[in-house]
């Protein structure tokens, strides 16, 4: 049973600041793993589950580097491209925190989950232990993958007829959220406004400074 009595309300101080101030922030999370590393500088990684392997190797090397450059990787465990960009976090040895669509108890461990847990990374959700994995709660808890980032890259974005890319919306959420959003050449975003070209870590590392002020 991976899930334990941990679950963070948006008063508690190990609540991300990040996501205190999103459109429709959550009332509480609930954790399993460790949140020592919540507010660090963080970069979601994101696409579809048919996503092909050039893709997703993209997208599991690009983690892991920009994992050892500093960032917490953020996605949502999902097949394709969310569990290749954990693999990247967890082959830097670095902490990466995956947002679910359903409950904490609904999701089988795995090699990869106990991995992310052994590197200081974590699994949350807005939804209680034992709640149902649906579409619904898979599109909103997109809206936290890119809410806790500080720059959002969006890796594939394979369309399923008729709901279209998850991808696309979560680009969107991302531009609502005020969050950069970076995608390579292969990647079409329409009506994702501003997103920009990414081809190698230093683009990231560009646009975080930009975004924070700041460098990491």
């Amino acid at each position: 049973m991976l899930y334990h009595d941990q679950h963070v309300g948006v008063g508690a101080p190990r609540f991300p600041e990040r996501l205190r101030t999103i459109p429709r922030p959550p009332t509480g999370l609930y954790v399993q793993g460790d949140l020592s590393a919540i507010n660090r500088p963080a970069v979601a990684i994101i696409g579809g589950r048919a996503a092909p392997r050039s893709a997703r190797d993209w997208a599991r090397d690009m983690a892991q580097d920009l994992a050892q450059a500093g960032f917490v990787v953020v996605s949502g465990l999902a097949r394709g491209i969310d569990q290749s960009a954990h693999r990247g976090a967890v082959w830097a040895q670095k902490p990466t925190f995956a947002f679910l669509g359903g409950g904490i108890e609904r999701h089988n461990d795995s090699y990869l989950i106990r991995e992310m847990l052994d590197n200081g990374g974590a699994l949350l959700s807005e939804y209680g232990p034992d709640d149902q994995i649906t579409g619904w709660r898979l599109r909103q808890r997109n809206r936290l993958i890119v809410g806790l980032a500080d720059v959002v890259i969006v890796a594939d974005a394979t369309r399923t007829p008729p709901a279209g890319s998850g991808a696309t919306q979560a680009a969107l959420d991302a531009v609502e959220a005020r969050r950069p959003v970076l995608a390579p050449e292969w990647v079409d975003l329409p009506g994702v406004v501003g997103a920009k070209f990414v081809e190698e870590p230093a683009d990231v590392l560009r646009e975080y400074a930009g975004a924070v002020g700041r460098s990491i």
